[in-house]
């Protein structure tokens, strides 16, 4: 028998105005998903593709279409995140 511990999930404290963030998750998941912690604090995401080396279109939150925030964030990738408040960024246990 094996004793897994796990290790906390990680933290990332963002502040008002534009914050550089990675995605805090084991597998891609969705905008909505990652940032749900932030609740409706957070209102733009700019992600930074690192395969191509270019911005893709913006993802808002309560956005639709191309901007839709169920848009998958990927591992990764850089983003630029718009927050109207600070708080705390919590990713999945490791």
């Amino acid at each position: 028998a094996y004793n897994l511990v796990q290790t906390p999930a990680p933290v990332k404290t963002v502040y008002q105005g534009w914050n550089a963030i990675g995605l805090f998750a084991n597998a891609n998941t969705t905008a909505n998903n990652a940032l749900d912690c932030l609740n409706s604090t957070w209102k733009t995401l700019i992600p930074w593709n690192l395969a191509d080396g270019n911005y893709d279109s913006v993802i808002i939150n309560g956005g639709s279409g191309p901007n839709s925030a169920d848009r998958f964030m990927t591992l990764g990738n850089g983003y630029w995140l718009y927050v109207d408040s600070g708080g705390n960024l919590t990713g999945q246990p490791i």
